[in-house]
């Protein structure tokens, strides 16, 4: 039997608390930026009013995979209690799924300029359906490893969600200009995948033991 199938890694105790420290700090982003939208009227809404529902699909459907993404990859709760890890990953999925698809309609039907910032949040919603789907895939072939590597993969993808809003929303950014801003749009979710992929690699790339 392939030794890969039957793998049962743990996620390394660095990786753990860095994804964890993310989510807390995206968690205070989301009450900062985020509440408002659950009041659903023309006030809170202000310019997305007109497309109020998918913004709503999009915020509320996102704030469950923010909250719970970081247990996903906590292999003390896979061992524990593996029932309620295949439960969160369902809902992960599921509801992930539906917010990240309001972001691309979103994404498509945006009117505000620079439009190019909008192709870099529809990518970002595209690289986490890749992720995501990758996730599924593996676990349904028992690859529990590769399952692993791509469900932090997506994780980071859902944090940038909550980075892009912060970036998009500082003024020392604004006051770069269209082109900047766009650039630290596409910066804000690409060079976190980089970093992730390296850490992920980092031992598969060092010498071999023997």
């Amino acid at each position: 039997m392939n030794s890969s199938a039957v793998q049962r890694p743990r996620a390394s105790a660095p990786l753990l608390i860095a994804l964890f420290v993310a989510a807390a700090a995206s968690v205070v982003a989301w009450w900062l930026h985020a509440p408002r939208f659950f009041v659903f009227s023309q006030a809170s809404y202000g310019g997305f009013w007109n497309r109020s529902v998918p913004m709503l699909l999009h915020v509320a459907g996102g704030t469950i995979p923010l909250f719970i993404g970081p247990f996903l990859v906590w292999s003390g709760l896979r061992r524990w209690k593996p029932y309620v890890h295949r439960a969160l990953g369902r809902t992960y999925l599921i509801v992930g799924s539906i917010s990240v698809g309001a972001g691309a309609w979103l994404s498509l039907l945006a009117t505000l300029k620079p439009r190019g910032l909008y192709v870099a949040t529809f990518t970002l919603a595209l690289a986490w359906f890749f992720a995501a789907g990758m996730a599924y895939r593996a676990i349904r072939n028992r690859r529990i490893e590769q399952h692993r590597q791509w469900v932090v993969r997506s994780y980071i993808l859902t944090l940038t969600f909550v980075l892009c809003r912060l970036v998009m929303r500082h003024p020392a950014i604004e006051a770069l200009g269209p082109e900047a801003i766009v650039a630290t749009i596409w910066a804000s979710w690409v060079v976190p995948l980089l970093v992730t992929e390296v850490l992920l690699q980092w031992r598969a790339g060092g010498t071999n033991a023997h």
